[in-house]
């Protein structure tokens, strides 16, 4: 492994983390663009009010469209960092219950992560074509399946002088 200072993997960790930050929030709200129907997600304006989704379900301060909604992509955003850092783990979890319900917890972890990636592509605002939608909805999966690990783990370095 190449040695670095540790500040410049503590640098190197602020994209990653801010790419995956914006994903995150972006692929919130495409998956409640896709559940109530709505139109296209400004990816050039992220909306940082779904960062307080959650507190304010808890409290009860959403509508019942809007609670629904963010409870949604709020659970398939879950599901996804879930099965990116700790799949066995949850697989290891679930499998307690018996083999039939870790086959539905499976079948249903790729159905779902797939409608994630739908949702990206049909509300996305690329407007690059279907190649690009692909592209762009892949991309910002991969961003939020890896870049947020990548970013913590840059940081661990960094702050270890370990590199």
């Amino acid at each position: 492994m190449k040695k670095h200072l540790p500040v410049v993997y503590l640098v190197a960790a602020s994209p990653f983390l801010i790419i995956f930050l914006i994903g995150f929030m972006f692929q919130i709200q495409t998956n409640e663009a896709n559940i109530l129907g709505g139109g296209p997600v400004d990816l050039y304006h992220p909306n940082w009010s779904v960062l307080i989704q959650l507190p304010m379900l808890l409290a009860g301060k959403l509508d019942a469209v809007t609670a629904k909604a963010a409870f949604w992509g709020w659970f398939v955003e879950t599901l996804m960092l879930g099965a990116v850092i700790g799949l066995i783990e949850m697989r290891n979890a679930v499998s307690v219950a018996g083999k039939i319900t870790l086959l539905i917890f499976d079948v249903s972890t790729v159905i779902i992560i797939g409608y994630n990636m739908i949702s990206d592509y049909n509300y996305g605002t690329i407007g690059t074509g279907g190649w690009g939608q692909f592209g762009f909805a892949f991309g910002m999966s991969f961003a939020v399946a890896f870049f947020g690990i990548i970013g913590v783990w840059f940081i661990s370095l960094g702050w270890h002088k370990t590199a």
